[in-house]
């Protein structure tokens, strides 16, 4: 009794058989590989993020007579690894580090240039934010108490950050007086409450006892904010006329020349990212060409090449 020969018998360990065509001149089988992923030959790391695929064609020996081609769909894998592929050049120009030491770091000579070092507080310091709240403030106590559950540290790295909450929490006479950048009063007053420290929120106090324009200018901030989200187009109207009576009366000013094109992002789900989009492969292209693309040329790669 003779065996049927079966495809999968015609090609090596890890493929598959998709198909085995003859053409009367040759028999042509398209194999693919069963594995999903594959090691990086930099870096050794396994990936399965798929680049590309693309196919290869061997010449076997021959089956009946007839020659055998081989199709074999391969795929290229993209190496997971961040600094995997990057020249040394380009790791010294994200890192900062000397290209020796980068170099070293490739050869494996060094391990631990990168390596994120971990506070020895690290896993106490939910225990310490209690005892804080709880009143207890004194660096050396806190020390004794984490001794005693086996924190093996140094009494000065405990006394350190007993300082810097300390120093977070306690409001500075001299920093209330100095009056804080434009910029840091806006973060101060657009920041959840939340967030603050003591000192910020006491500044934050006063500059709304000493400046109650301000609170009045976030909360409109706050309602235009609210009015979009909403999609509220009945607030427009009441809520410029408030706007152009406080201290965002230039941006209400903009609101109302581009009151249109405001009223349609309110009330329609259009948006105009497909048009920055366009615009922005446009300047893409022309800086390809070192910025000196005419209309003519712009044309024949944009439009011509779709």
């Amino acid at each position: 009794m003779q065996r049927a020969l079966r495809p999968s018998a015609l090609v090596p360990r890890g493929f598959n058989v998709e198909s085995a065509v003859c053409d009367g001149a040759a028999t042509v089988i398209t194999i693919r590989p069963t594995s999903g992923t594959s090691l990086c030959p930099g870096c050794g790391a396994s990936s399965g993020r798929i680049h590309s695929r693309y196919q290869r064609r061997l010449t076997d020996l021959p089956l009946a007579g007839r020659p055998v081609r081989l199709v074999i769909v391969a795929r290229r894998f993209r190496c997971v690894t961040v600094m995997c592929g990057r020249s040394i050049k380009e790791i010294v120009r994200l890192t900062g580090h000397s290209r020796g030491l980068v170099r070293r770091v490739l050869r494996g000579q060094r391990s631990d240039v990168f390596r994120v070092r971990e506070s020895s507080l690290e896993h106490y310091l939910p225990w310490l934010d209690v005892q804080w709240a709880a009143g207890h403030c004194n660096g050396a106590d806190l020390w004794r108490r984490l001794k005693a559950q086996g924190f093996r540290g140094s009494v000065r790295v405990v006394a350190e950050w007993a300082t810097r909450r300390r120093r977070a929490e306690t409001p500075d006479a001299q920093n209330l007086q100095r009056v804080p950048s434009a910029r840091t009063i806006a973060r101060l007053m657009t920041n959840g409450r939340d967030t603050l420290s003591k000192s910020e929120t006491v500044t934050i106090a006063a500059i709304e006892q000493g400046v109650p324009l301000l609170v009045e200018a976030r909360e409109i901030i706050a309602a235009f904010h609210a009015m979009i989200r909403k999609k509220a187009h009945g607030e427009l109207e009441p809520w410029l006329e408030r706007a152009c009576a406080s201290l965002v009366m230039s941006f209400a000013n903009g609101v109302i020349k581009d009151k249109a094109a405001v009223s349609a992002a309110i009330t329609t789900s259009w948006s105009n990212g497909q048009t920055e989009g366009q615009i922005t492969k446009l300047k893409l292209v022309k800086r390809q060409m070192y910025g000196r693309a005419k209309l003519d040329l712009l044309q024949a790669r944009l439009i011509g090449a779709t």
